[in-house]
């Protein structure tokens, strides 16, 4: 009896762990890992010119939002060649209906001409963004964007 009784003690003090500590982690690591890969897919689109590089990690909301974004380079004749160089969880909140995160990102841009050269137009930015994401088929999508603030720097660590 006694042995049955630290058997369970041991499997509810774990599970208790599990939802105090281990689920949130989870979470969290689910939500950064879908900006990730939210931000690779962009780097794509960015390189082609086409939203639809998004269509399995961002809600046809967002990805309207980055096409007209595209757009714009188009009328400009530019392509970006993006390459997201850190990204840092600073918070993030998961509730029934989505989630939000708060993160750093650092990215090196360098602009492409319609040839694919670059213009030299080359910058690093450090940027502040507030993400929604929504669930969708079992995973995370991405659903909108906030610039919350960025800063241009010419090189990284500055």
């Amino acid at each position: 009896m006694r042995k049955s009784a630290l058997v369970l003690f041991t499997v509810l003090l774990l599970l208790a762990a599990y939802l105090f500590v281990g689920r949130p982690w989870l979470q969290e690591r689910s939500v950064k890992q879908a900006i990730v890969e939210y931000d690779l897919a962009l780097t794509d689109a960015f390189l082609t010119g086409d939203s639809g590089e998004l269509s399995a990690v961002a809600t046809p909301n967002q990805r309207s939002s980055v096409a007209s974004y595209l757009g714009l380079f188009e009328l400009q004749g530019i392509r970006l060649r993006a390459e997201l160089i850190s990204l840092e969880l600073i918070e993030s909140e998961v509730t029934q209906d989505g989630a939000t995160a708060e993160v750093q990102e650092l990215w090196r841009y360098d602009g492409l001409s319609a040839d694919g050269l670059s213009t030299g137009d080359r910058n690093v930015e450090a940027s502040t963004l507030r993400y929604v994401l929504v669930r969708s088929e079992g995973r995370w999508m991405i659903d909108d964007v906030v610039v919350i603030s960025t800063e241009s720097r010419e090189e990284v660590g500055q």
